[in-house]
Protein backbone atom coordinates (compact mmCIF):
# COMPACT_ATOMS: atom_id res chain seq x y z
CA UNK A 1 0.00 0.00 0.00
CA UNK A 2 1.62 3.55 -1.05
CA UNK A 3 0.60 6.49 0.39
CA UNK A 4 -1.57 7.59 -1.73
CA UNK A 5 -3.79 4.34 -0.91
CA UNK A 6 -3.27 4.71 2.63
CA UNK A 7 -4.77 7.70 2.39
CA UNK A 8 -7.62 6.87 1.09
CA UNK A 9 -7.76 3.81 3.29
CA UNK A 10 -8.10 5.86 6.29
CA UNK A 11 -10.38 8.63 4.96
CA UNK A 12 -12.28 5.88 4.36
CA UNK A 13 -12.44 4.33 7.45
CA UNK A 14 -12.57 7.56 8.95
CA UNK A 15 -16.04 8.32 7.66
CA UNK A 16 -17.55 4.68 7.81
CA UNK A 17 -16.61 4.90 11.80
CA UNK A 18 -18.00 8.28 12.07
CA UNK A 19 -20.96 7.25 10.40
CA UNK A 20 -21.42 3.75 12.82
CA UNK A 21 -21.17 5.83 15.76
CA UNK A 22 -23.71 8.44 15.26
CA UNK A 23 -27.51 8.21 15.56
CA UNK A 24 -29.45 7.73 12.00
CA UNK A 25 -30.28 11.43 12.59
CA UNK A 26 -26.71 12.73 11.95
CA UNK A 27 -26.71 10.28 8.56
CA UNK A 28 -29.91 11.66 7.76
CA UNK A 29 -28.52 15.18 7.81
CA UNK A 30 -25.49 14.74 5.95
CA UNK A 31 -27.99 13.13 3.26
CA UNK A 32 -29.96 15.94 3.37
CA UNK A 33 -27.46 18.69 3.43
CA UNK A 34 -25.79 17.14 0.30
CA UNK A 35 -28.91 16.56 -1.49
CA UNK A 36 -28.71 19.36 -3.69
CA UNK A 37 -24.89 18.30 -4.55
CA UNK A 38 -26.21 14.57 -5.35
CA UNK A 39 -29.34 16.01 -8.04
CA UNK A 40 -26.30 17.78 -9.57
CA UNK A 41 -24.39 14.61 -10.10
CA UNK A 42 -27.46 13.08 -11.82
CA UNK A 43 -27.64 16.10 -13.84
CA UNK A 44 -24.28 15.16 -14.89
CA UNK A 45 -24.64 11.75 -15.30
CA UNK A 46 -27.36 12.01 -17.83
CA UNK A 47 -25.43 14.67 -19.77
CA UNK A 48 -22.65 12.14 -19.88
CA UNK A 49 -25.05 9.31 -20.89
CA UNK A 50 -26.65 11.65 -23.53
CA UNK A 51 -23.77 12.68 -25.04
CA UNK A 52 -20.46 11.20 -24.44
CA UNK A 53 -20.74 7.67 -22.48
CA UNK A 54 -20.71 5.32 -26.19
CA UNK A 55 -17.91 7.21 -27.34
CA UNK A 56 -15.71 7.62 -23.88
CA UNK A 57 -16.79 3.44 -23.45
CA UNK A 58 -15.68 2.59 -27.08
CA UNK A 59 -12.55 4.65 -27.40
CA UNK A 60 -11.49 4.21 -23.88
CA UNK A 61 -13.10 1.51 -21.49
CA UNK A 62 -13.28 -1.05 -24.41
CA UNK A 63 -9.99 -0.97 -25.78
CA UNK A 64 -8.41 -1.01 -22.12
CA UNK A 65 -7.09 2.52 -23.03
CA UNK A 66 -9.26 4.49 -20.12
CA UNK A 67 -7.56 7.48 -20.78
CA UNK A 68 -8.96 9.51 -18.19
CA UNK A 69 -7.72 6.60 -15.31
CA UNK A 70 -4.45 6.32 -16.49
CA UNK A 71 -2.91 7.36 -13.78
CA UNK A 72 -2.35 5.72 -10.66
CA UNK A 73 -3.82 8.34 -8.76
CA UNK A 74 -6.30 11.25 -8.99
CA UNK A 75 -7.73 14.03 -7.12
CA UNK A 76 -9.80 12.96 -4.28
CA UNK A 77 -11.27 15.55 -1.90
CA UNK A 78 -12.84 14.55 1.65
CA UNK A 79 -16.58 15.78 0.44
CA UNK A 80 -16.19 12.83 -1.90
CA UNK A 81 -15.55 10.32 0.06
CA UNK A 82 -17.95 11.47 2.17
CA UNK A 83 -21.00 11.53 0.02
CA UNK A 84 -20.05 8.36 -1.89
CA UNK A 85 -19.83 6.67 1.68
CA UNK A 86 -23.34 8.02 2.27
CA UNK A 87 -24.77 6.16 -0.74
CA UNK A 88 -22.95 3.46 -0.89
CA UNK A 89 -23.85 -0.41 1.07
CA UNK A 90 -21.29 -1.79 3.33
CA UNK A 91 -19.89 -4.39 0.88
CA UNK A 92 -19.30 -1.78 -1.71
CA UNK A 93 -17.06 0.25 0.35
CA UNK A 94 -15.98 -3.18 1.70
CA UNK A 95 -14.70 -3.77 -1.99
CA UNK A 96 -12.69 -0.19 -2.06
CA UNK A 97 -11.51 -0.92 1.28
CA UNK A 98 -9.80 -4.20 -0.21
CA UNK A 99 -8.59 -2.96 -2.89
CA UNK A 100 -6.40 -0.40 -1.22
CA UNK A 101 -5.03 -2.72 0.99
CA UNK A 102 -2.79 -4.16 -2.22
CA UNK A 103 -0.21 -3.31 -4.30
CA UNK A 104 -1.43 -1.41 -7.64
CA UNK A 105 0.96 -3.00 -10.19
CA UNK A 106 -0.47 -1.26 -12.83
CA UNK A 107 -0.57 1.74 -14.69
CA UNK A 108 -4.32 2.60 -14.30
CA UNK A 109 -6.28 4.38 -11.08
CA UNK A 110 -6.73 1.77 -8.36
CA UNK A 111 -10.98 2.77 -8.14
CA UNK A 112 -10.89 0.60 -11.90
CA UNK A 113 -12.82 -2.33 -11.45
CA UNK A 114 -13.74 -4.42 -14.49
CA UNK A 115 -17.00 -2.86 -14.19
CA UNK A 116 -15.64 0.58 -14.27
CA UNK A 117 -15.03 2.64 -11.55
CA UNK A 118 -15.81 1.06 -8.23
CA UNK A 119 -17.35 4.66 -6.50
CA UNK A 120 -20.97 4.25 -6.44
CA UNK A 121 -20.68 8.50 -7.04
CA UNK A 122 -17.44 8.97 -8.18
CA UNK A 123 -14.96 11.62 -7.19
CA UNK A 124 -16.26 14.73 -8.90
CA UNK A 125 -12.68 15.61 -10.48
CA UNK A 126 -13.37 11.98 -12.70
CA UNK A 127 -16.92 12.91 -13.37
CA UNK A 128 -16.00 16.37 -15.35
CA UNK A 129 -13.19 15.38 -16.62
CA UNK A 130 -13.82 15.63 -20.54
CA UNK A 131 -10.80 14.43 -22.91
CA UNK A 132 -10.11 16.67 -25.89
CA UNK A 133 -12.11 14.24 -28.20
CA UNK A 134 -14.60 14.39 -26.30
CA UNK A 135 -15.02 17.42 -25.89
CA UNK A 136 -15.04 18.25 -29.59
CA UNK A 137 -17.77 15.62 -29.96
CA UNK A 138 -20.09 17.57 -27.61
CA UNK A 139 -18.72 21.10 -29.32
CA UNK A 140 -19.96 19.12 -33.07
CA UNK A 141 -23.25 17.54 -31.21
CA UNK A 142 -25.06 20.78 -30.97
CA UNK A 143 -25.10 24.20 -29.35
CA UNK A 144 -27.43 22.60 -27.03
CA UNK A 145 -24.50 20.60 -25.66
CA UNK A 146 -21.96 22.76 -25.40
CA UNK A 147 -24.25 24.89 -23.46
CA UNK A 148 -25.73 22.47 -21.00
CA UNK A 149 -21.72 21.64 -20.31
CA UNK A 150 -20.98 25.21 -19.96
CA UNK A 151 -23.85 25.04 -17.25
CA UNK A 152 -22.59 22.11 -15.66
CA UNK A 153 -18.94 23.29 -15.01
CA UNK A 154 -20.57 26.54 -13.45
CA UNK A 155 -22.81 24.47 -11.25
CA UNK A 156 -20.04 22.61 -10.13
CA UNK A 157 -18.66 26.03 -8.45
CA UNK A 158 -21.82 26.08 -6.71
CA UNK A 159 -20.57 22.75 -4.52
CA UNK A 160 -16.97 22.54 -4.33
CA UNK A 161 -14.96 26.30 -5.31
CA UNK A 162 -15.17 28.22 -1.98
CA UNK A 163 -15.63 31.69 -2.93
CA UNK A 164 -18.64 31.03 -1.25
CA UNK A 165 -19.99 29.11 1.65
CA UNK A 166 -20.01 25.52 -0.10
CA UNK A 167 -21.04 22.10 0.64
CA UNK A 168 -17.57 20.73 0.51
CA UNK A 169 -16.20 22.92 2.98
CA UNK A 170 -19.34 22.59 5.06
CA UNK A 171 -18.62 18.43 5.40
CA UNK A 172 -15.00 19.16 6.01
CA UNK A 173 -15.86 21.48 8.72
CA UNK A 174 -17.95 19.39 10.36
CA UNK A 175 -15.55 16.22 10.62
CA UNK A 176 -13.33 18.70 11.82
CA UNK A 177 -15.07 20.02 14.47
CA UNK A 178 -16.08 16.46 15.56
CA UNK A 179 -11.79 16.48 16.05
CA UNK A 180 -11.21 14.19 12.82
CA UNK A 181 -9.06 14.95 10.51
CA UNK A 182 -7.91 13.80 6.96
CA UNK A 183 -5.10 14.28 4.09
CA UNK A 184 -7.87 14.53 1.69
CA UNK A 185 -9.54 17.94 3.53
CA UNK A 186 -7.92 20.03 0.78
CA UNK A 187 -10.33 23.11 1.61
CA UNK A 188 -9.08 23.09 4.60
CA UNK A 189 -4.65 22.49 3.79
CA UNK A 190 -5.00 23.55 0.24
CA UNK A 191 -2.86 27.16 0.58
CA UNK A 192 -4.35 28.02 -2.41
CA UNK A 193 -7.85 26.86 -1.88
CA UNK A 194 -7.58 28.82 1.97
CA UNK A 195 -6.46 31.99 0.08
CA UNK A 196 -9.34 32.15 -2.39
CA UNK A 197 -11.44 31.59 1.24
CA UNK A 198 -9.65 33.90 2.84
CA UNK A 199 -10.42 36.68 -0.14
CA UNK A 200 -14.22 35.59 0.33
CA UNK A 201 -13.85 36.59 4.09
CA UNK A 202 -14.93 32.84 4.97
CA UNK A 203 -11.58 32.73 7.27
Amino acid sequence: MNTYQREHADTFRLVMDYLAAKPAAERQYLLDITGAYVDFRRKLDAFNRDYVADFCSAKCYQTGLSACCSRDSIVVYFADVVVNCLHSSDAQINEISAVLQRANHGHRCIHLGPEGCRWRISPIVCAMFLCDEAQTLITAESGQAAERWRALQEERKLFTWPDRPVIFDALEARFIAAGLSSPLMHLNSSPGLLSLKRKAGLL
